[in-house]
C-alpha cells in the first residue's frame, strides 16, 4: 500500500513528525536557494530576473528577504551591526514570516543573533507556522542557541499553529 509523505495526509500511518519534517526541510532549502540568489544580487520576482539593491537597507528581495536577513543569515555581524545602526527594521517578517533573528539562529550565526538580540529584536516573534527562534533552535537541537535565546528571555510557553511548545518540538 502506497503511503503518502504529504504534510496534510491524512493516512494514519504517516507519523505526524515525518510530515512536517518534509514540509520543514522543503521550507529551508527554498530560503537558501533564495539567500544564495539574493547574495549574488539577483531574485527572481514572478519568473522574471531583476537586480536587488543591495546598498538600501530597505531594498526586498524575492520572498521579502531584506539585507538585514541576508546578513544575518550569512554571519556578517559587522553588516548586522551597520544595518541595525542605520535603522533597518529587526523585526521585519519575510514571506513566510522569518525575522533576522530567525535565519541567524537557523544558520548557526551566534554573533549576529547576539547583535540582534542586544539592540532588541523580537526573541519571541513567530513565523506564520507559529513557530518562534527558540522553537527553530530546539527543533534543530542548537543548544547553544537555546541557552543565547533563553537569556535574552525567549517564551518557551509559546505553541506554534500545530499546539507544540519548543519543548515538544525538541522531544
Amino acid at each position: 500500500r502506497h503511503t503518502s509523505l504529504h504534510p496534510r495526509s491524512t493516512d494514519p500511518q504517516v507519523p505526524a513528525t515525518m510530515a512536517r519534517s518534509r514540509s520543514a526541510l522543503a521550507l529551508v532549502v527554498a530560503v537558501v536557494l533564495a539567500l544564495q540568489l539574493c547574495s549574488c544580487g539577483v531574485s527572481f520576482v514572478a519568473g522574471r530576473t531583476a537586480s536587488v539593491a543591495r546598498s538600501s537597507r530597505t531594498a526586498v528581495a524575492a520572498g521579502g528577504v531584506t539585507p538585514l536577513m541576508e546578513a544575518a543569515h550569512m554571519g556578517d555581524a559587522d553588516k548586522v551591526k551597520e544595518l541595525i545602526a542605520g535603522g533597518a527594521d529587526m523585526n521585519a517578517q519575510d514571506d513566510y514570516g522569518w525575522t533576522a533573528l530567525r535565519f541567524a539562529v537557523r544558520s548557526q550565526r551566534f554573533i549576529a543573533a547576539q547583535k540582534l538580540a542586544k539592540a532588541g529584536a523580537d526573541v519571541n516573534l513567530a513565523s506564520k507556522s507559529g513557530r518562534t527562534p527558540l522553537m527553530s533552535a530546539a527543533g534543530n537541537r542548537l543548544e547553544e542557541m537555546v541557552s543565547f535565546l533563553m537569556k535574552y528571555d525567549a517564551d518557551k510557553t509559546i505553541k506554534d499553529s500545530s499546539g507544540q511548545t519548543a519543548y515538544d518540538i525538541a522531544d
